[in-house]
């Protein structure tokens, strides 16, 4: 009884990690997309010399941990669906990450914490590895 809600409840964390990642993917191209296609139109006159590589560097700097994150949660998602032992540790260390995200994420990632160090969830996992 106890295993069968366990299994509820990491097959709903699954479900919105890969969406959460699929959702993160879509942003950050997008925004990877509209930057590069807006910093044309900026007026860099404005800005001094030494701070428009530093912004860049800050921007890619985004873009490239917001994508990693993104893809580590829609693997973590998928690999929770298949019960595997890794996909629950990097699904924790993603959820960590999400924490960070207040309201929203802060509730995702205790909840996911919450339901991936259960013992239940251990021994669920941990037995198909």
């Amino acid at each position: 009884m106890e295993d069968n809600r366990m299994k509820t409840h990491v097959t709903v964390v699954a479900v919105l990690m890969i969406v959460l990642g699929i959702l993160g993917v879509f942003v950050v191209s997008a925004v990877g997309f509209f930057y590069n296609y807006l910093k044309d139109f900026i007026p860099l006159q404005d800005i001094p010399d030494f701070a428009v590589p530093l912004i860049e560097i800050a921007i890619v700097f985004f873009l490239v941990v917001a994508g990693s994150l993104a893809i580590l949660e829609l693997a973590a998602g998928i690999g929770l669906l298949a019960c595997k032992n890794w996909a629950r540790i990097v699904g924790i260390v993603v959820a960590g990450f999400n924490c960070l995200s207040v309201p929203i994420g802060t509730l995702f990632g205790v909840y996911s914490i919450w339901v991936l160090v259960q013992d239940d969830t251990v021994k669920m996992c941990g037995r198909q590895a």
